[in-house]
Protein backbone atom coordinates (compact mmCIF):
# COMPACT_ATOMS: atom_id res chain seq x y z
CA UNK A 1 0.00 0.00 0.00
CA UNK A 2 1.06 3.56 -1.30
CA UNK A 3 0.60 5.77 1.48
CA UNK A 4 -0.04 9.85 1.31
CA UNK A 5 1.36 12.39 3.90
CA UNK A 6 -1.99 12.69 5.05
CA UNK A 7 -2.72 9.23 5.14
CA UNK A 8 0.22 9.29 6.74
CA UNK A 9 -0.65 11.52 9.62
CA UNK A 10 -3.82 10.35 10.16
CA UNK A 11 -1.87 6.78 10.87
CA UNK A 12 0.28 8.45 13.03
CA UNK A 13 -2.63 10.20 14.68
CA UNK A 14 -4.47 7.23 15.51
CA UNK A 15 -1.77 4.93 16.56
CA UNK A 16 0.48 7.39 18.19
CA UNK A 17 0.10 5.84 22.00
CA UNK A 18 0.57 2.36 20.58
CA UNK A 19 3.40 3.41 18.24
CA UNK A 20 5.03 6.15 20.45
CA UNK A 21 6.31 8.29 17.44
CA UNK A 22 5.74 11.62 18.01
CA UNK A 23 4.88 14.42 16.32
CA UNK A 24 8.20 16.01 15.83
CA UNK A 25 9.31 12.90 14.25
CA UNK A 26 6.61 13.36 11.98
CA UNK A 27 7.61 16.54 11.14
CA UNK A 28 11.08 15.34 10.52
CA UNK A 29 9.21 12.87 7.84
CA UNK A 30 7.29 16.06 5.99
CA UNK A 31 10.24 18.53 5.76
CA UNK A 32 12.74 15.58 4.73
CA UNK A 33 10.02 14.36 2.03
CA UNK A 34 9.94 18.16 0.27
CA UNK A 35 13.89 17.25 -0.53
CA UNK A 36 13.08 13.84 -2.47
CA UNK A 37 11.40 13.38 -5.66
CA UNK A 38 8.20 11.82 -6.07
CA UNK A 39 9.48 8.02 -6.27
CA UNK A 40 11.28 8.53 -2.91
CA UNK A 41 8.72 10.34 -1.91
CA UNK A 42 6.23 7.32 -1.93
CA UNK A 43 9.14 4.86 -1.06
CA UNK A 44 9.63 6.97 2.24
CA UNK A 45 5.88 7.02 3.19
CA UNK A 46 5.39 3.14 2.18
CA UNK A 47 7.67 2.42 4.72
CA UNK A 48 5.78 3.65 7.38
CA UNK A 49 2.46 1.82 5.60
CA UNK A 50 0.21 0.06 8.35
CA UNK A 51 1.23 -3.11 7.17
CA UNK A 52 4.79 -2.35 7.63
CA UNK A 53 3.72 -1.54 10.86
CA UNK A 54 1.52 -4.32 11.72
CA UNK A 55 4.32 -7.09 10.38
CA UNK A 56 7.36 -5.01 12.31
CA UNK A 57 5.50 -4.87 15.55
CA UNK A 58 4.29 -8.51 15.37
CA UNK A 59 7.93 -9.20 15.53
CA UNK A 60 8.68 -6.98 18.41
CA UNK A 61 5.79 -8.28 20.34
CA UNK A 62 7.52 -11.65 19.56
CA UNK A 63 10.46 -10.00 20.85
CA UNK A 64 8.95 -9.09 24.54
CA UNK A 65 6.92 -12.21 24.81
CA UNK A 66 10.19 -13.83 25.07
CA UNK A 67 11.80 -10.70 27.44
CA UNK A 68 14.67 -10.63 24.41
CA UNK A 69 14.97 -6.63 24.32
CA UNK A 70 16.08 -4.51 26.75
CA UNK A 71 18.25 -1.01 27.71
CA UNK A 72 21.04 -3.42 27.13
CA UNK A 73 20.46 -4.53 23.65
CA UNK A 74 22.71 -4.03 20.76
CA UNK A 75 20.53 -4.82 17.54
CA UNK A 76 21.40 -5.08 13.54
CA UNK A 77 18.82 -4.71 10.98
CA UNK A 78 19.95 -6.62 7.77
CA UNK A 79 18.72 -5.38 4.54
CA UNK A 80 17.66 -2.05 6.86
CA UNK A 81 16.27 0.25 4.42
CA UNK A 82 15.69 3.33 5.82
CA UNK A 83 15.15 1.58 9.39
CA UNK A 84 11.62 3.69 9.63
CA UNK A 85 9.94 1.30 11.99
CA UNK A 86 12.42 0.07 13.94
CA UNK A 87 14.31 3.19 14.81
CA UNK A 88 11.47 5.09 15.67
CA UNK A 89 9.95 2.11 18.05
CA UNK A 90 13.20 0.62 19.54
CA UNK A 91 15.64 3.82 19.69
CA UNK A 92 14.58 4.55 23.46
CA UNK A 93 13.94 1.20 24.48
CA UNK A 94 17.84 -0.22 23.77
CA UNK A 95 21.60 0.07 23.79
CA UNK A 96 21.93 0.78 19.82
CA UNK A 97 20.94 -0.31 16.46
CA UNK A 98 23.01 -0.33 13.53
CA UNK A 99 21.50 -0.75 9.75
CA UNK A 100 23.07 -2.62 7.25
CA UNK A 101 21.71 -1.64 3.47
CA UNK A 102 23.69 -1.64 0.09
CA UNK A 103 21.15 1.02 -1.28
CA UNK A 104 23.41 4.02 -0.07
CA UNK A 105 20.24 6.01 -1.44
CA UNK A 106 18.36 4.56 1.72
CA UNK A 107 20.88 4.66 3.77
CA UNK A 108 21.22 8.35 3.44
CA UNK A 109 17.50 9.13 3.90
CA UNK A 110 17.75 6.94 7.03
CA UNK A 111 20.67 9.18 8.18
CA UNK A 112 18.72 12.54 7.99
CA UNK A 113 15.80 10.74 9.41
CA UNK A 114 17.06 9.79 12.77
CA UNK A 115 19.60 12.56 12.60
CA UNK A 116 20.42 13.70 16.12
CA UNK A 117 19.44 9.96 17.57
CA UNK A 118 23.06 8.80 18.43
CA UNK A 119 21.94 5.29 19.36
CA UNK A 120 21.50 4.65 15.80
CA UNK A 121 23.73 4.10 12.74
CA UNK A 122 23.80 3.47 9.51
CA UNK A 123 26.34 1.35 7.59
CA UNK A 124 26.42 0.53 3.31
CA UNK A 125 27.02 -3.77 3.18
CA UNK A 126 25.99 -6.23 1.16
CA UNK A 127 25.20 -8.41 3.75
CA UNK A 128 25.91 -11.81 2.01
CA UNK A 129 29.41 -9.90 1.29
CA UNK A 130 30.01 -8.44 5.05
CA UNK A 131 33.92 -7.35 4.66
CA UNK A 132 34.78 -5.09 7.39
CA UNK A 133 31.62 -4.68 9.05
CA UNK A 134 31.88 -8.42 10.17
CA UNK A 135 34.06 -8.51 13.33
CA UNK A 136 31.35 -5.80 14.37
CA UNK A 137 28.23 -8.89 14.66
CA UNK A 138 30.53 -10.00 18.17
CA UNK A 139 28.95 -6.97 19.63
CA UNK A 140 24.97 -7.76 18.44
CA UNK A 141 22.38 -9.62 20.62
CA UNK A 142 19.65 -9.16 18.24
CA UNK A 143 19.97 -9.93 14.44
CA UNK A 144 17.12 -8.80 12.36
CA UNK A 145 16.14 -9.24 8.81
CA UNK A 146 12.92 -8.00 7.47
CA UNK A 147 13.49 -8.28 4.15
CA UNK A 148 14.23 -11.92 3.44
CA UNK A 149 12.44 -12.15 0.27
CA UNK A 150 14.69 -10.28 -1.26
CA UNK A 151 18.10 -11.84 -0.72
CA UNK A 152 19.18 -15.41 -0.88
CA UNK A 153 17.88 -17.82 1.95
CA UNK A 154 19.81 -16.94 5.06
CA UNK A 155 21.30 -20.85 5.31
CA UNK A 156 24.13 -18.78 2.10
CA UNK A 157 24.95 -15.56 5.20
CA UNK A 158 28.42 -16.69 5.89
CA UNK A 159 29.10 -14.82 9.14
CA UNK A 160 27.06 -17.19 11.69
CA UNK A 161 29.89 -17.95 13.39
CA UNK A 162 30.65 -14.61 14.05
CA UNK A 163 28.29 -13.96 16.03
CA UNK A 164 27.98 -14.89 19.77
CA UNK A 165 26.53 -17.82 21.26
CA UNK A 166 23.53 -15.81 22.74
CA UNK A 167 22.29 -13.90 19.81
CA UNK A 168 18.85 -14.15 18.86
CA UNK A 169 18.04 -13.60 15.44
CA UNK A 170 14.19 -12.54 14.03
CA UNK A 171 13.53 -13.06 10.69
CA UNK A 172 10.77 -12.10 8.27
CA UNK A 173 9.65 -13.31 4.55
CA UNK A 174 6.52 -13.23 3.23
CA UNK A 175 4.33 -15.24 0.03
CA UNK A 176 3.90 -11.93 -1.78
CA UNK A 177 5.55 -13.22 -4.76
CA UNK A 178 3.61 -10.28 -7.41
CA UNK A 179 5.84 -7.84 -6.24
CA UNK A 180 9.14 -7.61 -8.66
CA UNK A 181 11.36 -7.79 -6.20
CA UNK A 182 10.58 -10.42 -4.16
CA UNK A 183 12.87 -12.84 -5.53
CA UNK A 184 12.56 -15.38 -2.67
CA UNK A 185 9.15 -15.53 -1.30
CA UNK A 186 8.38 -18.51 1.43
CA UNK A 187 4.98 -19.77 1.20
CA UNK A 188 4.72 -21.28 4.44
CA UNK A 189 6.33 -21.46 8.31
CA UNK A 190 7.94 -24.87 7.35
CA UNK A 191 9.11 -23.61 4.03
CA UNK A 192 11.36 -20.72 5.55
CA UNK A 193 12.34 -22.55 8.66
CA UNK A 194 13.91 -24.60 5.49
CA UNK A 195 15.84 -21.54 4.44
CA UNK A 196 17.48 -21.34 8.06
CA UNK A 197 21.11 -23.54 8.13
CA UNK A 198 20.71 -26.42 9.95
CA UNK A 199 21.97 -25.35 13.18
CA UNK A 200 19.54 -23.08 13.22
CA UNK A 201 17.21 -23.93 16.84
CA UNK A 202 13.61 -22.12 16.30
CA UNK A 203 12.00 -20.20 19.69
CA UNK A 204 8.80 -18.87 18.25
CA UNK A 205 6.56 -18.34 14.96
CA UNK A 206 3.99 -16.31 14.07
CA UNK A 207 2.10 -15.76 10.56
CA UNK A 208 0.46 -12.10 10.06
CA UNK A 209 -2.18 -11.90 7.59
CA UNK A 210 -2.31 -8.51 5.93
CA UNK A 211 -4.29 -7.27 2.83
CA UNK A 212 -1.87 -7.97 0.49
CA UNK A 213 -0.91 -11.79 1.73
CA UNK A 214 1.16 -13.36 4.58
CA UNK A 215 4.22 -12.65 6.46
CA UNK A 216 6.24 -15.01 8.20
CA UNK A 217 7.83 -14.89 11.33
CA UNK A 218 10.99 -17.43 13.05
CA UNK A 219 13.11 -16.07 15.93
CA UNK A 220 15.69 -18.21 17.04
CA UNK A 221 19.01 -18.81 18.09
CA UNK A 222 22.27 -20.43 16.23
CA UNK A 223 23.96 -23.72 17.90
CA UNK A 224 27.78 -22.68 17.10
CA UNK A 225 29.56 -26.32 16.88
CA UNK A 226 32.09 -27.26 19.39
CA UNK A 227 30.00 -25.37 22.05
Amino acid sequence: MIMDIQDLKNTLMIDINNYTVDFDFFENIRKLCYDLDSKLYKDLLDSFSPSQFKSKNELIAKLNSQNIINTNSNIAVLGCWYNSIFGSLLHNKVNSIVGYDIDSTALNIGKKLFKGIKNIEFNKADIFKFGKYKHTLQNIDIIINTSCEHMLPMKNWNYWNRTHKNTIFAFQSNNMDHIDDHTNCVYSIDEFINQMPTQFKTISTSETHLDEGIRYTIIGKYEKNNL
